[in-house]
């Protein structure tokens, strides 16, 4: 009898700890919403703003692995919340989406007006061939720009590998970046 009591008390004791912990659990995850976090504050400088609905398009120079291109084309789809325009950064039924993502960031830009832009991962080219060669040219970055169909408002942007060169430009030259209408 003594026997079964202890089981039955370390049984007791251990629903006790894993009820205690996943209350502490929840009381931490409540807590989290119970501080308000200050608002993002951006400075307008009245510049142009990016509105509407654009593709980003994606064009692979060199050889990427898999999981290079995952990570940007991820990145990309996490530009948008908005499920209903192509982005993928709704989390899986019954899972609570990540606060803060680059989505909610990039919200804040609807403030403005005219407010925000819309972006979704638009085509993927990959030349692993290096067909224009080792080192490109501003001809050769927009031979790769147009390689991507123009019939919808996007953003091409070519990515090249860190093996590669491209002329008049270095490390703290912008690249430039292709919007299509």
């Amino acid at each position: 009898m003594a026997h079964h009591r202890c089981g039955l008390l370390g049984l007791v004791l251990l629903l006790a700890v894993a009820v205690a912990g996943s209350g502490a659990a929840t009381l931490r995850a409540r807590q989290l919403y119970l501080v308000s976090q200050a608002p993002v504050t951006l400075t307008n400088h009245h510049g142009q703003l990016l509105t509407g609905n654009y593709s980003v398009n994606l064009l692979w120079y060199g050889r990427f692995t898999t999981a290079e291109r995952a990570t940007v084309a991820d990145f990309v789809l996490s530009l948008s919340s908005d499920s209903e325009w192509g982005s993928s950064t709704a989390a899986a039924p019954g899972v609570p989406a990540a606060v803060p993502s680059v989505a909610s960031w990039w919200a804040t830009t609807a403030r403005y007006n005219p407010g925000a832009a819309r972006l979704a991962l638009g085509r993927q080219v990959v030349d692993a061939s290096l067909s224009l060669g080792r080192r490109l040219s501003e001809t050769a970055l927009a031979v790769l720009a147009a390689r991507v169909d123009a019939n919808e408002v996007a953003v091409s942007k070519p990515l090249t590998t860190a093996t590669l060169s491209a002329t008049g430009r270095t490390p703290s030259t912008p690249p430039r970046v292709t919007l299509t209408a």
